[in-house]
């Protein structure tokens, strides 16, 4: 069996023919990663990114600049179960020189019933696939950095073109699908619709990691896109999709967010209620999403207590005053004698604020863990009542019949003071 090495052309033949300028500046580009200046690439307009994305994933090029005809790759297919090695080898170099633009027809040959043929063609297939890894993993920490800047109709509308056909077969990992990404997430900064329903189709894509990637990476403003997850039917997407609904801030498509989350909390799907409540207490204020979650505290299932936690301790409470019934669940597990449930439930208490946490939270300043009571201290200065804090540290520093306690009360007093 021949070698893969003598199946490929050395590195200097890969590069299919481009525009000098382009070539200059995927070595600027590869050369300088995050530090990379795409203003002389910005100024190419259109047909630089069209370039730049020939040679990133070249596999999406247009067919008319394979530079051939359909007539002499199929030949050229034909000349790889030749009889003879030197027909059979000058075919495959051709062949892998013409790159992936051809990619259906390789494909379409490893099913040939030629075992020559189909070998020959999937190890044309594999040497792409590592020239793509390595030549875009130079490239891609600058890539990002030019489509900073990106927010034209035509450069938005090709992006969206090419992340599309770059997702046909199913979901890459690596470099490829780092690159993709960032051609999904810049179309999505754009926040222009018309680009990101683009995308909608793949929603339904047979492969469903196609379908989470879409939803997660445009995810980040909720478009209109993300209803359409919610309501796929599929489970993964669905999911997903909930977790992105905290960032819909638009108002009449916050309506409707509200109005399936709440089919969702009030449906028979479990997996779905617990995942809705978040957003619905979070965002849209829904009381009885708030109280079941509270209950998820009190749940025998660990995991989910501790995501209720995550969830009910999250930055959006930050200085909010802290409900009697959130104060009655979480004081049980601030004396747990497990040092993670404690951390987890002071964690979740302290982003609120008030006297009645601050008062709560005193006692682990003595915790069994130290670093436990360490936490405690930075997470008491954080209390944006400095009066109250003060107060009630002082009469801790004062009357506390724990000695530890009196002298950590007093040591953030002192920080108190000289923050003031």
């Amino acid at each position: 069996m021949l070698a893969v090495a003598a199946l490929l052309l050395p590195a200097s033949a890969w590069a299919q023919p481009a525009d000098l300028q382009v070539t200059q500046i995927l070595d600027q580009m590869a050369a300088e990663g995050a530090r990379f200046q795409p203003g002389r690439l910005h100024a190419m307009g259109p047909q630089g990114l069209s370039m730049v994305l020939d040679r990133l994933l070249p596999d999406t090029a247009d067919p008319k600049n394979v530079g051939a005809s359909s007539e002499t790759v199929a030949d050229l297919i034909r000349q790889l179960g030749d009889a003879r090695y030197r027909v059979r080898q000058s075919a495959t170099q051709k062949l892998f020189q013409l790159g992936p633009g051809i990619r259906a027809y390789l494909v379409e040959a490893t099913r040939d019933s030629d075992a020559e043929v189909s070998w020959r063609a999937a190890r044309i297939l594999r040497g792409w696939q590592a020239r793509r890894e390595k030549y875009g993993s130079r490239h891609a920490a600058a890539f990002a950095v030019y489509l900073q800047g990106i927010n034209d109709d035509r450069r938005l509308e090709e992006l969206a073109r090419r992340a599309r056909l770059a997702l046909r077969s199913g979901l890459p990992g690596g470099t490829r699908r780092s690159l993709i990404e960032e051609c999904i997430a810049a179309v999505a900064r754009s926040e222009k619709e018309e680009y990101l329903q683009a995308f909608e189709p793949l929603l339904l894509h047979k492969d469903v990691p196609v379908a989470v990637f879409i939803t997660e990476t445009v995810g980040r403003r909720f478009p209109a896109l993300l209803l359409a997850a919610l309501q796929s039917g599929r489970d993964e997407v669905v999911e997903a999709a909930i977790r992105w609904t905290p960032n819909c801030t638009d108002g009449p498509r916050r309506a409707e967010v509200q109005r399936i989350l709440v089919s969702f909390f009030e449906g028979g799907d479990e997996s779905r209620k617990f995942l809705a409540c978040f957003p619905l207490m979070h965002t849209f204020g829904h009381k009885p999403a708030a109280d079941y979650l509270l209950l998820q505290v009190q749940s025998g299932n660990a995991e989910r207590r501790d995501r209720a936690l995550d969830w009910i301790g999250d930055r959006r409470n930050l200085g909010r005053p802290a409900s009697d019934d959130l104060l009655k669940v979480l004081r049980p597990l601030l004396e747990s004698p497990d040092s993670k449930t404690r951390r987890a439930a002071s964690r979740a208490l302290a982003m609120y604020g008030g006297e009645p946490v601050v008062r709560a939270l005193l006692p682990l300043l003595d915790d069994p863990n130290a670093s436990i009571a360490t936490e405690m201290t930075y997470r008491l200065l954080q209390q944006r009542d400095r009066a109250m804090l003060g107060r009630v540290l002082e009469a801790a520093a004062r009357d506390d019949p724990n000695e530890t306690i009196r002298k950590r009360a007093a040591a953030i007093l002192d920080k108190l003071g000289q923050g003031r």
